[in-house]
């Protein structure tokens, strides 16, 4: 009698527990957990969020989907990365910053008000170029740079502008990046 009871409430048991699983409703994932995770291996790796949406690169076309490149004499470091969402609509942003030191917080460097740092190559959007803000530009955090094996990693924020859109502001904030130069 005992061992029948055991298998009851071990039935019953098991009954309750596939219930309890397929009543779980999947979680949203949240964009900042899209984005690719703060590594320090060279890996190619770009991501942010604009205006709270993820920009991840993955662009595979005739480029690299992240162009990264350091300029010895003038110790300027440029990254470029490109995006191509499920429309296949490109979009493209990056910055410029002086690497003067090790690793820490640099300002973005701004050539010009008119230099583009997001540009969204969607015919359906009739503002799609946003700029630096000279007024006030973006910052990089260096948090790794192995000059031996050409390995810089960091995060990085700023605020893009352009006054004749309806969105004048592109916040780009949660940025992270782990690339070979």
């Amino acid at each position: 009698m005992a061992y029948r009871n055991y298998i009851s409430l071990v039935l019953v048991f098991c009954i309750l527990l596939l219930i309890s699983l397929g009543c779980k409703k999947d979680q949203p994932i949240a964009p900042i957990d899209t984005l690719p995770q703060l590594t320090t291996e060279g890996k190619n790796t770009f991501g942010c969020l604009v205006n709270g949406k993820p920009f991840i690169s993955n662009y595979k076309g005739s480029s690299m989907n992240v162009v990264p490149a350091f300029y010895y004499d003038t110790k300027r470091f440029v990254i470029d990365a490109t995006m191509i969402d499920e429309n296949d609509i490109l979009s493209q942003t990056g910055f410029i910053f002086h690497l003067t030191h090790n690793t820490g917080e640099y300002q973005m460097y701004g050539i010009a008000s008119d230099s583009r740092s997001y540009t969204l190559y969607d015919p359906n959007v009739e503002c799609n170029v946003y700029y630096n803000d000279i007024d006030n530009l973006g910052t990089v955090n260096v948090t790794f740079l192995d000059t031996i094996k050409r390995i810089i990693s960091g995060t990085f924020q700023m605020d893009l502008i352009n006054n004749d859109c309806t969105v004048p502001v592109l916040k780009v904030s949660d940025g992270r990046f782990d690339v070979k130069f």
